[in-house]
């Protein structure tokens, strides 16, 4: 199943994209694709500074992603999905 994306979203990951046709949509100062643990790291840095002291992981933020798009209507989010912009 495909879950698009709210059209805010697709244009952020348009911003981010630029011109580039190739290559990682995240990366690290060095150009490096951004794994996992480097997501980690920013979301508790995110969360730090916003003052949220409960955990919160790059999986928390998906489950957050696919409730709220459950809530918008029953076909718009199932997990599992494919995201489509």
């Amino acid at each position: 199943m495909t879950i698009p994306l709210a059209p805010r979203t697709a244009r952020a990951i348009d911003l981010v994209i630029g011109e580039r046709t190739e290559g990682p949509l995240f990366s690290t100062a060095d150009g490096r694709r951004l794994d996992r643990h480097g997501a980690a790291r920013i979301v508790r840095q995110v969360t730090r500074r916003a003052g949220i002291a409960k955990h919160v992981s790059p999986h928390t933020l998906r489950h957050a992603f696919i409730t709220a798009a459950r809530r918008r209507g029953p076909a718009a989010g199932r997990a599992g999905g494919r995201l489509a912009r």
